[in-house]
């Protein structure tokens, strides 16, 4: 049930673009603002790529992060950004893209 704030590669270059451009040195937040299990995540790629196999799960790693996801409210007003690629579009090209290089 680990939650964890998934952002496209796309939306984070982006994010990167803006502040080599825009921003002012500052540290912000990128994120969507929204928390996905990891269980999600396996069940959303099993469904995308057709893999039959059950989930495994291990014991939590010491130190890790239960759940988070971040406020990225300050990006979008000094850098005018935000998350665009959604995470079952975002999923769906990943998919696409490691089935390619098959």
């Amino acid at each position: 049930d680990q939650e964890r704030d998934f952002v496209h590669v796309h939306d984070v270059a982006a994010a990167n673009v803006a502040a080599l451009t825009r921003g002012d040195g500052r540290i912000l937040n990128i994120g969507s603002g929204v928390g996905t299990s990891v269980n999600q995540i396996f069940s959303t790629l099993a469904r995308l790529t057709g893999y039959s196999h059950t989930a495994e799960h291990g014991p939590a790693k010491a130190g890790e992060v239960y759940k988070i996801f971040l406020d990225a409210r300050s990006a979008a007003v000094d850098l005018g950004w935000k998350a665009t690629v959604s995470l079952s579009k975002g999923l769906s090209s990943t998919a696409d893209f490691f089935r390619a290089q098959a």
